[in-house]
C-alpha cells in the first residue's frame, strides 16, 4: 500500500439520453411459485449535462415486472443517472437513477394553465398569477427562512396572510369587504 486512499465522488439527477439500446437480455429466474423472467438492457447513453456532458457510457437496466420503477427503454429517451467517479474524475460507475419526466410535467402544467384561462378567462389568469406567487412564497421564502433558523409557525402565518391579501386582492379587487 502506498498510503493513499482512494476516494469516490457520487453526482445524483445527471440527465442523459439513450442513444442505443446495444442489447437486451431476457433472465429465467426459478422462484418458490414459478419461474420469473426479467430482462437485463445494456445501454448506451449520452450524458446532456454536468462536467462530464457528451460522454457516453453504458449502463444496465434491469426490467423486473416484481418491482416498482422498472421500465424498459428506447432510443431517445431520456433518464437521469447517478455516477460514481475516482478522484481524478473519471467516470468509474453509472446507473440509472429515474426516468426524466420533467418534460411530461411541464406539458401537464401547460395544458392546466391553457385550461385556466379558456374556463376562466381574466379571472384565470389572475388565478395562474395568484398560484405563482404562493408557489414562490412557499419555496423561496418559507423554505429559506426555516433553513435559516427561523420560526416554521411564525414564518407559516406570516406568509398566509400575504398570501391570503393578495389573493384576495388580484382575484376579487379591491372593496370594501
Amino acid at each position: 500500500a502506498d498510503g493513499t486512499i482512494a476516494s469516490t465522488v457520487t453526482t445524483d439527477a445527471i440527465r442523459a439520453n439513450v442513444i442505443e439500446v446495444v442489447s437486451t437480455v431476457k433472465n429465467n429466474i426459478p422462484t418458490a411459485t414459478g419461474t420469473a423472467v426479467t430482462e437485463t438492457q445494456n445501454l448506451k447513453v449520452e450524458i446532456l449535462k454536468g462536467k462530464h456532458i457528451g460522454q457516453t457510457v453504458v449502463i444496465q437496466n434491469v426490467i423486473d415486472n416484481s418491482k416498482q420503477n422498472t421500465y424498459k427503454l428506447a432510443k431517445g429517451d431520456d433518464v437521469f443517472l447517478s455516477i460514481s467517479e475516482d478522484a481524478n474524475g473519471t467516470i468509474t460507475e453509472a446507473n440509472i437513477y429515474q426516468i426524466a419526466r420533467d418534460n411530461q410535467l411541464l406539458y401537464l402544467l401547460g395544458a392546466f394553465a391553457l385550461s385556466m384561462i379558456l374556463i376562466g378567462g381574466s379571472k384565470g389568469i389572475k388565478s395562474i398569477f395568484t398560484l405563482a406567487f404562493t408557489v414562490i412564497m412557499v419555496l423561496k421564502v418559507f423554505l429559506t427562512y426555516t433553513l435559516k433558523g427561523y420560526d416554521p409557525i411564525t414564518l407559516s402565518i406570516i406568509i398566509c396572510i400575504a398570501i391570503s391579501i393578495v389573493t384576495l386582492t388580484v382575484v376579487g379587487g379591491l372593496n370594501r369587504k
